[in-house]
């Protein structure tokens, strides 16, 4: 994979990073609880980046 490959891969990382802080802000802002598993990496953002990447490979 190339440097610019890797970048855009990265930026939609840290896009999916942001809109999902977005989320969970809404939802506690509410009231709400966040659905069962949703913090399964219990903040790891190297899992998250993982599992994000081999998603983004196969699509």
């Amino acid at each position: 994979m190339n440097t610019f490959e890797s970048e855009r891969r990265e930026a939609a990382f840290q896009k999916y990073l942001n809109n999902r802080a977005t989320y969970e802000a809404r939802v506690m802002a509410g009231g709400k609880k966040l659905p069962p598993g949703w913090n399964w990496h219990n903040g790891d953002i190297d899992a998250q980046r993982e599992l994000f990447m081999r998603r983004y490979r196969n699509n």
